[in-house]
């Protein structure tokens, strides 16, 4: 993750596949690097920690990134990487593997909903376009000026 913001109910495995609370390791060297209980650090360790660039003051617990929002960020570099931008349409489907639902949704302005069955129209069109690939949850719903339909990924039968 490149980063030791991690929060301190953080769980990992080691090569042995044992658990370890890494999380709880890591508050408690900041604890003992400030004094603040019974550990204390010798200097190598406070220079072996610096050279993974430990952080010694999490001023705001927010700081920690979930795993929401790094799986979020890896899809986004994705489309980076391809794509060499960050303009992703409204309607872009990610290309995710742990098969999440994708909302599509058509929002119309002012008189635009005089041409609702233009706006069905389309989204059917692009949920045509990625019949190999997802499958709507139900029909499309429309609601105040949004029409939306909810999107899985295909499963094999």
């Amino acid at each position: 993750y490149g980063n030791l913001l991690i929060p301190s109910n953080y769980v990992c495995k080691d090569e042995e596949a044992n658990e370890v609370k890494l999380g709880s390791w890591i508050s408690t060297q900041r604890l003992a690097y400030k004094g603040k209980n019974n550990s204390k650090l010798n200097q190598k360790q406070i220079d072996l920690l610096n050279e993974i660039e430990m952080v010694w003051e999490v001023k705001n617990s927010k700081v920690f990134i979930s795993s929401n929002w790094l799986k979020n960020y890896e899809l986004a570099k994705k489309y980076y990487e391809e794509y060499g931008n960050l303009l992703i349409p409204q309607n872009y489907v990610c290309k995710d593997e742990d098969g999440n639902k994708v909302k599509i949704t058509v929002r119309f302005r002012g008189r635009e909903l005089n041409y609702v069955k233009l706006g069905e129209e389309a989204l059917n069109k692009f949920i045509d376009n990625l019949s190999d690939i997802a499958t709507p949850d139900k029909k499309a719903i429309l609601e105040g000026k949004n029409m939306f339909i909810i999107l899985s990924k295909k499963t094999d039968k």
